[in-house]
């Protein structure tokens, strides 16, 4: 993961895709690392916590399935023994993707997913 601390909307421009920096995010301010990641390994904590709860698991799945921009995408899976393509359906109540793939549905919980274009509506 990575995360941008302080370019410019200028340098951001050069990439030519959407891109954003923390700076920007909060108003022009620059900010070091540490108060970044301070921030960050408290709300990780905070859903760690939750997911170890039954209760908490299936708060943070439903969570996680409305932010999902995976959901109706065509994607590429690649895992470190098997890659394929198919629609991303949707995320099992145990946090898994399922992904339909030609007569099948496959649950896949590690790899690398690639968007290769969102379905047509």
């Amino acid at each position: 993961m990575g995360i941008n601390l302080d370019w410019t909307v200028q340098e951001l421009a050069e990439l030519h895709r959407p891109a954003t920096a923390i700076s920007i995010e909060i108003g022009g301010r620059s900010t070091g690392p540490k108060p970044l990641l301070d921030h960050f390994l408290k709300r990780l904590a905070i859903h760690y916590l939750n997911l170890k709860d039954k209760d908490g698991f299936v708060e943070e799945t439903s969570l996680y399935r409305r932010r999902c921009i995976t959901i109706g995408r065509l994607i590429s899976v690649e895992m470190e023994e098997d890659s394929f393509e198919g629609v991303a359906l949707d995320i099992a109540p145990t946090g898994e993707l399922l992904v339909a793939i030609e007569s099948c549905v496959r649950a896949v919980s590690a790899g690398d997913v690639i968007h290769i274009r969102p379905l047509a509506t």
